[in-house]
């Protein structure tokens, strides 16, 4: 998290989204969500935020078949590539949420819908990359305790670096500075 992204990187993140969604490369996409809800937070970016849900919910689309094996795959996938490209369309990115919302409710198995996992887990991203809860929360669209339920069992603190206040604080005036 050094570097605010710039316009470039952004549509190239765009696109490998798409692409990895074609491809139905799961671990692509939780990379690429991952790597959404950084610039996300860095940049403050209300669209990055959107795309890393959408890609972590596609990659959980992905990863249970009963999904990409119903009869209304490949009309729901089609819909979403050509709907991605839009990413800076408040509305059509609305409608992409919305949709997948639909498609995991109609189609789903589980008690919890894709969108609403996918919310948590960006919110936990963005906890781990240094976002206070409350932040990280308002920022996922999560309801706060949900999101601290969830992270007090998963085990962040093996899979991150702990930074101490002081070099946080010196991280961010670097960024500031550039």
């Amino acid at each position: 998290m050094e570097v605010m992204a710039n316009l470039d990187e952004k549509e190239e993140l765009i696109n490998q989204v798409k692409v990895s969604f074609v491809k139905k490369q799961l671990y692509n996409l939780k990379e690429l969500a991952e790597r959404a809800s950084e610039i996300a937070l860095v940049d403050k970016d209300d669209k990055m935020i959107k795309l890393a849900i959408v890609s972590y919910a596609f990659s959980q689309m992905i990863e249970k078949g009963h999904f990409i094996n119903s009869s209304d795959w490949s009309i729901f996938s089609d819909k979403m590539i050509e709907k991605i490209s839009n990413v800076d369309d408040e509305k059509i990115m609305q409608e992409v949420l919305s949709e997948i919302w639909e498609f995991s409710e109609k189609n789903g198995r589980f008690v919890t819908n894709v969108v609403e996992k996918a919310r948590l887990k960006v919110g936990t991203q963005l906890y781990a990359h240094g976002a206070s809860l409350g932040v990280a929360a308002f920022m996922a669209k999560i309801d706060r305790n949900e999101l601290l339920s969830y992270i007090s069992v998963t085990h962040l603190n093996e899979k991150y670096i702990t930074l101490s206040v002081g070099e946080r604080l010196k991280r961010v005036l670097r960024n500031l500075e550039q």
